[in-house]
């Protein structure tokens, strides 16, 4: 079983939760601080569910504030149990390093290359596009970025997460490190065996 195939499993259930945001947020929720605040509760409870420590935003339940992305689960290799101390234990990898940026096409970019040079099993990106046409623009201009990158491996795992204005819902795009398309997950699909190829 490749690296890739061992992560399938975290992003099925990371498409999954946040899946679940626009039917419980509603259409009538047009504060983008509200979808960030929802995302980063949604991930930090489902980190924590996984056993890792998560660094985001300590008022929604994180247990540190940003490290160096919007949101990072942190393994120690302890399992997760609120309020421990870590003396003694070491940062063993970040499963998941996520940036979320609402705004426009410079903004997502400039959010994402922090993503390209991070050494995280899973690089979550996520944007709103305005449509379905400016949605597959900002991913191929995110996948030329990934292909471009001296850096990268191919084994490098990226999410593109796009929450357009229309048609309604989360959109997914799984890319490895050498910018090939592992898997496409739309709202009405959205289902683990959906990413069973990847």
């Amino acid at each position: 079983m490749t690296k890739i195939a061992n992560r399938t499993d975290d992003i099925a259930d990371i498409c999954s939760a946040l899946q679940a945001l626009p039917n419980r947020l509603g259409p009538g929720v047009e504060s983008w601080s509200t979808w960030t605040t929802e995302v980063r509760r949604t991930l930090t409870a489902l980190g924590h569910a996984k056993g890792y420590y998560v660094a985001g935003d300590v008022g929604i339940g994180s247990d540190w504030g940003e490290w160096g992305f919007d949101l990072c689960w942190r393994n120690y290799g302890v399992g997760y149990a609120k309020g421990a101390k870590l003396k003694g234990t070491s940062l063993l990898s970040v499963p998941l390093a996520c940036e979320s940026e609402w705004g426009d096409w410079g903004a997502v970019e400039d959010d994402f290359e922090k993503l390209l040079q991070c050494s995280a099993d899973i690089r979550l990106m996520i944007s709103a596009p305005k449509d379905q046409a400016e949605m597959d623009s900002w991913n191929e201009n995110l996948i030329r970025g990934i292909k471009k990158y001296r850096r990268g491996a191919w084994s490098d795992l990226y999410v593109l997460g796009s929450f357009p204005s229309s048609p309604w819902g989360f959109f997914y795009v799984v890319v490895n490190g050498s910018g090939e398309v592992l898997g496409e997950v739309a709202p009405e699909s959205l289902a683990p065996e959906s990413l069973a190829d990847c």
